[in-house]
């Protein structure tokens, strides 16, 4: 089974998890995919399939989902996937670097334990965000941000939810617009 870790990120925020992971003793390459850049541990092994698509399950990569602004008041958590399957097995140094950053992720606030636990943020901690397993952990910027009532939901979320929840938002007296507007 693979592993999740989930992170909030805003700013120079991201940039200390690019520095994370450059600094490892044999930093993985980038490569760009659809809506997330795989990190391939080539010391580790190569891609499978050779050509074509990754599968991250068979492969020595982890998938890195940036985070990104959707509205102007929402933006989604970061996500560090370690899917390789079983990865313990698999890819034992894989596995290390990911138990290795989730050690690093714990040097900054916890902003959410698992479900059904209450926290002090889950008021800007919107849609599925909540219903993951894994603790969210907020960087410095972000963290900032969360406490001055920026709200965050999960990568992935489909424009139908963000714009249910932007509904439900401006019930709260909260502005919903586009990014950009």
């Amino acid at each position: 089974m693979g592993t999740t870790h989930r992170f909030l990120a805003l700013g120079s925020d991201l940039q200390q998890v690019y520095s994370w992971v450059a600094a490892l003793p044999n930093p993985p390459k980038l490569i760009p995919a659809s809506g997330c850049q795989h990190l391939h541990f080539d010391s580790l092994g190569g891609l499978q399939p050779p050509t074509g698509a990754v599968d991250p399950k068979q492969s020595p990569v982890a998938s890195l989902f940036v985070p990104e602004q959707i509205r102007s008041v929402l933006w989604t958590a970061g996500e560090l996937h370690f899917l390789a399957t079983p990865l313990r097995e698999k890819f034992p140094e894989l596995h290390a670097i990911s138990k290795r950053f989730a050690k690093w992720l714990h040097e900054f606030d916890c902003v959410f334990e698992s479900p059904g636990k209450q926290g002090a943020f889950d008021y800007y901690l919107e849609g599925s965000l909540r219903n993951f397993d894994p603790p969210i952990f907020a960087l410095p910027e972000a963290f900032a941000a969360l406490r001055g009532g920026q709200y965050f939901v999960s990568h992935g979320s489909t424009p139908e939810s963000v714009e249910f929840l932007c509904g439900s938002l401006r019930l709260r007296g909260v502005n919903c617009e586009t990014a950009d507007a």
